[in-house]
């Protein structure tokens, strides 16, 4: 969409709407200009001579979104209640069935082209509007500059990927089941393999996990002021002044995250309960690329998600910098495996030598190429851009040497397992209260 016609149609709909002036002054000038992406490819560390990248998680947050509630929308905050910032999410083909051509196929699948428009409460209809929580344009555009910036560090710089690929992908993608999650998941994808770099359409798994999100009772008002701020800021919306200054910002900061991952992640069972799946899937996935290894297709693994789950995981690996997650927002996992020639060579007497000197290649030698330990794998978490020692990896034998960050496949699965609960349906029910008490 030209940026000019995206400028005129917020002008024609702000008669209807009520749009202060400013928002649109404001809106008009920061258009052109995307959200700069959070990831940094440029400044990415390369692993030490020796390990070579196996495979890649990626824990996304969804890009920029509207608030999921009113609030402030009255003076002196005024911030509107209505955003006209999703003018790209209103244009799409949905499927549907229609009679089929084909002889003993009654119906078969097509699409229609739609436009999605928001009717107000004074019945009114206006192209552009956004719903609560819905990804803006502008969360469109720095999600797809997120998949550009995966594209320029693992196709580009580091030959990790394909540039295009025909047959079974390398990728694999996953999002929770919101809209706003799925939508940036698809402006991923296209960033990092845009049209005809991909012949075929990719499976986007959508994970819906049954009952209620596990979280502490109450109901948080901090968080929705911290969320409306900050999803105005993004938008170049004006706030309270109040609401400029750093001290105030800080303090509500770390009141909203004292009380959504405070005193929870202290608790061990709470970690378990909480994250315990998503790490123990992560491993899982790791172990499965050990033990097939080219066998399993899979080395990008990227995963849409809520900063909830980014603050989660950080947490429960006691890496969390006590800060809320912003927007697009990232976490990553990464498998690396010694290289063969590292893997052959061992030490005696405190001599280097190559046990293949040695014995003759047709005798199976353990801890070979051929054959994978877990001490030939080494997992490196990183939280933005950069990288992080996880605390039970930075113990003596839990890492590689000299490196804390690259810990060892080993401490990294027996620290996961300690954090999976055994059976996570029945620990999550409450316990019952004992009636003789």
């Amino acid at each position: 969409m030209h940026i000019e016609f995206l400028v005129l149609s917020l002008i024609q709909v702000s008669a209807a709407l009520q749009f202060p002036v400013q928002f649109l002054s404001v809106y008009k000038s920061m258009a052109p200009n995307p959200s700069p992406t959070r990831l940094d490819p440029e400044a990415y560390p390369e692993a030490p001579p020796g390990l070579a990248l196996e495979q890649v998680h990626v824990y996304i947050r969804h890009g920029e979104r509207t608030p999921v509630g009113v609030r402030m929308n009255r003076p002196p905050a005024s911030i509107p209640e209505h955003w006209p910032m999703c003018f790209a999410g209103r244009k799409f083909s949905a499927p549907v069935w229609e009679p089929s051509t084909i002889l003993n196929e009654a119906y078969s699948a097509a699409t229609v082209d739609l436009n999605r428009v928001v009717e107000l409460r004074n019945g009114s209809a206006t192209p552009g509007v956004c719903m609560l929580g819905e990804l803006t344009d502008i969360g469109r555009t720095s999600t797809h500059e997120y998949g550009k910036a995966l594209r320029r560090l693992y196709i580009e710089r580091l030959r990790f990927l394909p540039d295009s690929y025909q047959g079974i992908s390398p990728v694999y993608y996953r999002s929770t089941n919101v809209p706003r999650t799925i939508e940036s998941l698809q402006q991923v994808i296209n960033g990092l393999y845009p049209d005809g770099k991909s012949p075929q359409r990719p499976y986007l798994l959508i994970r819906y996990i049954d009952g209620e999100p596990v979280r502490i009772d109450g109901k948080p008002r901090a968080s929705g002021i911290l969320d409306t701020i900050r999803a105005a800021k993004a938008h170049g919306i004006r706030v309270p002044k109040d609401f400029n200054d750093p001290e105030v910002m800080d303090l509500i900061e770390y009141a909203v995250v004292q009380e959504w991952f405070g005193l929870g992640y202290k608790n061990h069972e709470y970690r378990k309960l909480a994250m315990g799946p998503l790490l123990s899937d992560l491993q899982s996935k790791m172990q499965k690329k050990v033990d097939e290894g080219e066998k399993d297709p899979l080395k990008l693994l990227v995963y849409s998600t809520h900063d909830t789950a980014l603050a989660g995981i950080v947490s429960a690996l006691d890496v969390f910098d006590h800060r809320w997650p912003e927007f697009t927002a990232s976490v990553t996992f990464e498998l690396f495996k010694k290289t063969p020639e590292v893997i052959q060579q061992s030490t005696f007497l405190g001599l280097n030598f190559k046990w293949t000197d040695l014995v003759p290649s047709s005798v199976g030698i353990r801890g070979t190429a051929d054959v994978p330990s877990p001490s030939d794998y080494f997992v490196r978490m990183r939280y933005q851009n950069n990288s992080m020692t996880i605390p039970h990896c930075a113990k003596s034998g839990n890492h590689l040497g000299g490196s804390p960050e690259f810990c060892t496949l080993k401490a990294f699965q027996e620290h996961i397992k300690a954090l999976t609960p055994d059976d996570w349906d029945a620990e999550c029910v409450p316990p019952q209260p004992n009636p003789t008490l």
